[in-house]
C-alpha cells in the first residue's frame, strides 16, 4: 500500500515537473516571439523613417524614436544618429512635438537665443549655436490661426508675441514666463473681432507697435503697459499684415492686404508723404528698413521684392526677379550688404542691394517644395534662420552658403590628424600635403597655414598642442616629429615619431607613435627619451594615441581594430584590449579622451566615429557616420577643451564638428525636438499594432 502511494507521488510529482518544464518552454518561445517580432517591427519602422525624411523630416524623426523605443537595434540606432548628423550638418531645427509648419524666427539682441513660432501656437527658443531647444515652448497662441507675429525688445528681456485669436503677450525669454496680462483688442478701445497681426518694438524699446487687422496701429510703453497718444487709422478697409520701425526710431512703416506701404510719424501718428503702391495686384506680407534707414524693401504676394527710399518714396530701381506663389518675409544683413526673401516655392534668396541682384543661386530651405514664411539674421550677421512650412527651421552660415556645421573646405590628400588649441580657438589639421591647417573653430575661418613637410610626397600623419598652447607638434610621413611655435609659425626641433602624436596633461611628456607598433614617450623640453618605449603593437601598427585628462592612462589605437589602455609611468597595460572595429576595413585610426574622461572616441577605417566607455569598454550610443556619399576612412578625432565639440578628419580632406550634447543620447535628444509618434502616424506606419510609450 505504501509502496504504491510512493509510486503514485512518484508520478505526480514527474508529470508536475514536466508540466512546469513545458510552461516554461512555452514562456520562454513566447518571450522569443515577442522578442523577434519587436526586432523587426524596429527595423521596419527604422526603414520607413529613412524612407519619410526626404519629405516629411518631423514624421521621419517620431518614426526614429519609436524604432528605438520598441527594440534598440542597430538599424533603428542608426537611423537616430543619421538624423542627428543631417541636422547639424544641413543646420536644421527640427520643429515641435505637435506638428504643423514654422510661420516665424527671431533672433534675440546678443543671437543667443532664437525665437521659432510653430503653427500648432507654441513659440520656442533655441540656442542656435549647439541647436538645442531651451526650456518648455511658450504657449503663444489659442486658436487655431497661430502665431502671427513676434519681436524681441532691444535689450532682449522681452518678447512680444501675437497670436490667435489676435492677442499681443510680453514674455520674459530667461524665465519663459507671461509678463502681466495680454493686450486685448479691447485694450485699444478699437473693438475688432480681428485683433492685431504685428508687433514692433521701437529702435529704443521705449514704444511697442501693435497692428490690427482692422487697420488701426496703436502705441503702447511696455514698460507701463500704458497706451502712447491715439489709436491711429493706418488703412481705412482693414488688413494690416506687418509694421516695422525704422533705425533712429523716427519712421514707422506699416505694410497691408491692399498692397500699399505708408509711412508715419510715430511721435504725432500722422502720415509722412503718401501711401506708396508696391503690389497693384495682390497684397503685401511684410517690410523692412535696411540698417541705415536708407532703404526700404517689401516683400509682395505677387512674388516680388521691391525697394523703396524713405526719404522720397520713390522706388530704387526695377522689382527684383519675382518668385513663384509669394515672397513672405525680408529681412536685411546687419551690414546691409544682403537682403534675405523668403519664398513660397520653398528657396531663400539672397541679394546684393545696391546692385539689386542675386548672391549665388536660391538656397533649398524646406522639404515637399513647402513654403519658406519668415528669414531673419542674427545681429552679427553671421547666422541666417529661415521658417519652413514643413516645421523645419533652416540655419545657414551667409557669407558660405553653408549650414554652420558643414564639414569644413576638403583639403588635399585628406586630413590625418586633428588637435584644438588648449584654449578652444584654434584647430588644427594635419594634411595629407604635408602642411597643418589652422582653423578658428567658431567661425569655421582659415586662420594659417604651417609647411610641416615639404618635397615629393610629404604628409603629416597627427598634430597635437601643448597644455600652454605654446608648442604644436607634428607626426611627419619621413618618420620625425615636428615642433612648432602656432602663432608665429617656426620650427623648434623635434625627434623620431611617425603616426601619431600627444602631450600629457602636464606637457611633460610627448607620447609619439613609432613604425613596428612603439610608442615612444619623449621629454619636450630636452628632446630627450623620457621612458621606456611601450610596445603597444608590436610588429603592427600604432595610429593613434591620447592620453586621459588624469594623465594616468595611454590609450593606443591599433590598425587592426583594437585600442589599448597603458600606464605611461610604469610602462604596463591596464585592462585587456576591446575591439572597436570589425570587417574588411577594421583599422582603429585614431582615439580621443573627452575632457571629463568619462567619453573615449575612435575614428575607424569603416568611415564612422564611435564612443566608448573606457571604464567598461562599452559603446555609447550608435557609431556617427563621418562621410558624405562614398565611405571615407575617418582619420583622426578630438574634442574641445570644453567637451562639447568632437572635430572628426576623413580620408576624403573633410574636417567636421559634432555637437557632444546631443550625440551621447540620439533618443532623448531627438524625443525633445519632435516627440512621439502622433495616433495618425503609427496607424499608418504600423497599422494593428499596439502604439508603445515613446519619449516618456
Amino acid at each position: 500500500m505504501v509502496a504504491g502511494l510512493l509510486a503514485l507521488t512518484v508520478i505526480a510529482l514527474s508529470a508536475a515537473g514536466i508540466a512546469v518544464n513545458a510552461a516554461a518552454d512555452a514562456s520562454r518561445q513566447a518571450a522569443n516571439a515577442s522578442r523577434q517580432h519587436a526586432i523587426a517591427l524596429s527595423r521596419e519602422l527604422a526603414a520607413e523613417s529613412l524612407a519619410a525624411d526626404s519629405t516629411s523630416p518631423l514624421t521621419a524623426r517620431r518614426l526614429a524614436v519609436a524604432a528605438w523605443r520598441v527594440f534598440p537595434t542597430g538599424q533603428a540606432g542608426s537611423v537616430l544618429a543619421n538624423l542627428l548628423i543631417e541636422q547639424q550638418q544641413r543646420g536644421i531645427l527640427p520643429g515641435n512635438p505637435a506638428k504643423q509648419g514654422v510661420s516665424k524666427v527671431a533672433f534675440s539682441p546678443d543671437g543667443k537665443l532664437l525665437a521659432v513660432a510653430y503653427g500648432d501656437g507654441t513659440v520656442r527658443l533655441w540656442n542656435p549655436v549647439t541647436q538645442q531647444a531651451i526650456g518648455a515652448p511658450l504657449p503663444a497662441a489659442i486658436g487655431p490661426g497661430g502665431v502671427f507675429s513676434m519681436a524681441f525688445s532691444p535689450d532682449g528681456t522681452l518678447l512680444a508675441i501675437v497670436g490667435d485669436p489676435g492677442i499681443v503677450r510680453l514674455w520674459n525669454p530667461a524665465t519663459g514666463q507671461a509678463i502681466g496680462a495680454p493686450f486685448l483688442p479691447a485694450d485699444t478701445g478699437i473693438g475688432t473681432v480681428e485683433g492685431e497681426t504685428s508687433v514692433a518694438f521701437s529702435p529704443d524699446g521705449k514704444l511697442l507697435a501693435i497692428a490690427t487687422d482692422a487697420g488701426t496701429v496703436r502705441l503702447w510703453n511696455p514698460a507701463t503697459r500704458q497706451t502712447v497718444g491715439a489709436p491711429f487709422l493706418a488703412v481705412a478697409n482693414g488688413g494690416l499684415i506687418g509694421v516695422a520701425f525704422s533705425p533712429d526710431g523716427t519712421l514707422l512703416a506699416t505694410a497691408d492686404l491692399a498692397g500699399y506701404v505708408r509711412l508715419w510719424n510715430p511721435a504725432t501718428g500722422q502720415a509722412v508723404g503718401a501711401p506708396i503702391l508696391a503690389v497693384a495686384n495682390g497684397g503685401l506680407n511684410a517690410v523692412a528698413f535696411s540698417p541705415d534707414g536708407k532703404l526700404l524693401a517689401s516683400a509682395g504676394a505677387d512674388g516680388t521684392v521691391r525697394l523703396w527710399n524713405p526719404a522720397t518714396r520713390q522706388a530704387v530701381g526695377a522689382p527684383l526677379p519675382p518668385v513663384t506663389g509669394g515672397v513672405f518675409g525680408v529681412a536685411f544683413s546687419p551690414d546691409g550688404k544682403l537682403l534675405a526673401s523668403a519664398g513660397a516655392d520653398g528657396t531663400v534668396r539672397l541679394w546684393n542691394p545696391v546692385t539689386r541682384q542675386a548672391v549665388g543661386a536660391p538656397l533649398p530651405a524646406t522639404r515637399s517644395e513647402a513654403e519658406v514664411f519668415g528669414v531673419a539674421f542674427s545681429p552679427d550677421g553671421t547666422l541666417l534662420a529661415s521658417a519652413g512650412g514643413d516645421g523645419t527651421v533652416r540655419l545657414w552660415n551667409p557669407a558660405t552658403r553653408q549650414a554652420p556645421r558643414a564639414p569644413l573646405p576638403p583639403v588635399t590628400g585628406g586630413v590625418n590628424g586633428l588637435a584644438f588649441g588648449p584654449d578652444g580657438k584654434l584647430l588644427a589639421g594635419a594634411g595629407g600635403d604635408g602642411t597643418v591647417r589652422l582653423w578658428d573653430p567658431a567661425t569655421r575661418q582659415p586662420a594659417g597655414v604651417l609647411p610641416a613637410e615639404t618635397g615629393p610626397g610629404s604628409k603629416v600623419n597627427g598634430v597635437a598642442f601643448s597644455p600652454d598652447g605654446k608648442l604644436l607638434a607634428t607626426a611627419n610621413g619621413d618618420a620625425t616629429v615636428g615642433l612648432w611655435n602656432p602663432v608665429t609659425g617656426q620650427a623648434s626641433g623635434g625627434f623620431s615619431g611617425r603616426n601619431a602624436v600627444a602631450f600629457s596633461p602636464d606637457g611633460k611628456l610627448l607620447a609619439a607613435a613609432e613604425v613596428g607598433g612603439i610608442v615612444r614617450l619623449w621629454d619636450p623640453a630636452t628632446r630627450q627619451p623620457a621612458r621606456a618605449p611601450l610596445p603597444a603593437d608590436p610588429g603592427g601598427i600604432v595610429n593613434g594615441v591620447a592620453f586621459s585628462p588624469d594623465g594616468k592612462l595611454l590609450a593606443a589605437a591599433e590598425a587592426d581594430g583594437y585600442v589599448l589602455l597603458w600606464n605611461p609611468v610604469t610602462g604596463k597595460p591596464v585592462g585587456a584590449p576591446f575591439r572597436v572595429y570589425t570587417g574588411p576595413v577594421a583599422a582603429a585610426n585614431g582615439v580621443a579622451f573627452s575632457p571629463d574622461g568619462k567619453l573615449l572616441a575612435s575614428a575607424g577605417g569603416d568611415g564612422t566615429v564611435r564612443l566608448w566607455n573606457p571604464a567598461t569598454g562599452q559603446p555609447v550610443g550608435a557609431p556617427l557616420p563621418a562621410y558624405a556619399g562614398q565611405v571615407a576612412a575617418v582619420n583622426a578625432v578630438a574634442f574641445s577643451p570644453d567637451g562639447k565639440l568632437l572635430a572628426s578628419a576623413s580620408a576624403d580632406g573633410t574636417a567636421r564638428t559634432w555637437q557632444m550634447p546631443l550625440f551621447t543620447n540620439p533618443y532623448a535628444t531627438l524625443c525633445a525636438d519632435v516627440g512621439p509618434p502622433t495616433k495618425a502616424e503609427w496607424t499608418h506606419y504600423a497599422p494593428g499594432e499596439p502604439q508603445p510609450s515613446v519619449c516618456r
